[in-house]
C-alpha cells in the first residue's frame, strides 16, 4: 500500500500482488491478464482519468523489470524452417531445455535484447540469419563456451551442427519433467516497447496437440502442412504437434510459397493444414492466376483430383 497509495482492502493490491507473483513464478501467460486487471484497478482510484497515475508509472516499471524464481536453461534458435530445427526443438525438450525460437522478422538489436533476456546459453544459427547476429555476436557474453551452433555455415568460433551432435549417445536417458515446466519462451511483436518473453509449458504444448488430433480426427497416415515459419507459436501447436501426438507426418517449406501449395500438397499427400492471417488468400491468389475464374477446371484440376488429399474439414485456422 505504501508504494501504490492503495486504501485498505482496495482489489487493486489483489491484482498487484498476483500479478507479481505469476511473473516472479515465470508464469507469463497469466501475468498479462492480471496485469491489465491491476491497471484497471488502478484506474479506479486515479483523479485524473485517463493520465497514469505515479502508482500506475511505479506498477509499470516494477512489472517490466521483474525477476524470475525458477530458472530454466534455455537455448535460442534463428533459423529457417528445416528438419534441424526439429530436432534441435524437440531434442532441447527431451533434456529438460527451454527453447526460444526468435523471429527472423524481428531486427538486431530487439534480438540483442531477447537473448540477453531469455538468458540463453546456447544459439543455433543459420547462415542466411547471420547478419542479424553479426552486429553484436562479440557481446554474447551468456552463451556457454561452445555455445554457438551452426546450421549450415563454416565459420571460426562455430560448431558445425553435424559434427557437434556426431559424439553424443544414442544410449536411453531420463530427464524428470512436470507437466508445468516450461517448454518455450515466445516473444511478443515488440510494437508497443521491448518484446515480452511468453513462457508455455509442456502440459499446453501436449493438450493443443492433442485436441487438435482428436477434432480433427488424426491418425498415423495422416501428414500435417506447415505454412508457418517455426518460431511462430501456430506452426508448433497446430502445425507439428497434431502430427507428433499421432505419430502422423509433417511437411514444410523453408519458406511459404503459394504457388507450390498445390504441388506440396499433391506430392506429399497432405491431409491437414493450418494457417494465420493471409496465407489463404495467397493460395486462393495463386489458384485465380493458374485457372482464372473457369469454375469447372478448378473442380476438375483441383478439388476432384485424386492426389489431392486435403480435406475442407482438416483446415485449421
Amino acid at each position: 500500500r505504501v508504494l501504490f497509495r492503495s486504501p485498505p482492502e482496495h482489489p487493486a493490491m489483489g491484482s498487484i500482488l498476483l500479478n507479481m507473483a505469476a511473473n516472479i513464478l515465470g508464469l507469463g501467460n497469466a501475468a498479462t491478464p492480471l496485469g491489465l486487471r491491476a491497471m484497471e484497478d488502478l484506474e479506479t482510484l486515479n483523479p485524473r482519468p485517463g493520465t497514469a497515475t505515479n502508482a500506475m508509472c511505479m506498477f509499470l516499471a516494477i512489472n517490466t523489470s521483474s525477476i524470475q524464481l525458477i530458472p530454466v536453461t534455455a537455448i535460442a534458435i534463428l533459423a529457417a524452417n528445416s528438419v534441424e530445427y526439429l530436432e534441435t526443438f524437440m531434442g532441447a525438450l527431451r533434456a529438460g531445455a527451454c527453447v526460444v525460437p526468435l523471429s527472423t522478422m524481428a531486427a538486431a538489436d530487439a534480438l540483442e535484447k531477447m537473448l540477453d533476456d531469455c538468458d540463453a546459453k546456447v544459439l543455433f544459427l543459420s547462415d542466411q540469419y547471420r547478419s542479424l547476429v553479426e552486429p553484436y555476436e562479440a557481446r554474447l557474453s551468456k552463451l556457454i563456451p561452445g555455445g554457438r551452433i551452426a546450421y549450415d555455415f563454416k565459420r571460426a568460433g562455430w560448431h558445425d551442427f553435424e559434427d557437434w551432435l556426431a559424439p553424443a549417445s544414442e544410449a536411453p536417458f531420463e530427464v524428470p519433467l512436470h507437466p508445468l515446466d516450461d517448454f518455450n519462451i515466445i516473444y511478443s511483436s515488440g510494437t508497443t516497447g521491448l518484446p515480452k518473453g511468453i513462457l508455455n509449458n509442456h502440459l499446453k504444448l501436449l493438450a493443443i496437440g492433442m485436441a487438435v488430433s482428436s477434432n480433427l480426427g488424426l491418425g498415423q497416415d495422416d501428414v500435417g502442412y506447415a505454412c508457418m515459419p517455426l518460431f511462430h507459436s501456430n506452426a508448433m501447436f497446430l502445425g507439428f504437434m497434431p502430427a507428433f501426438w499421432v505419430c502422423g507426418s509433417l511437411s514444410m517449406r523453408e519458406r511459404f510459397s503459394a504457388s507450390s501449395f498445390l504441388p506440396d500438397v499433391r506430392r506429399h499427400g497432405v491431409t491437414y493444414w493450418n494457417y494465420v492471417g493471409e496465407p489463404v488468400h495467397y493460395v486462393l491468389g495463386a489458384i485465380e492466376k493458374q485457372y482464372g475464374n473457369d469454375l469447372a477446371k478448378i473442380r476438375a484440376e483441383v478439388t476432384n483430383d485424386p492426389k489431392n488429399t486435403l480435406q475442407i474439414g482438416r483446415v485449421h485456422v
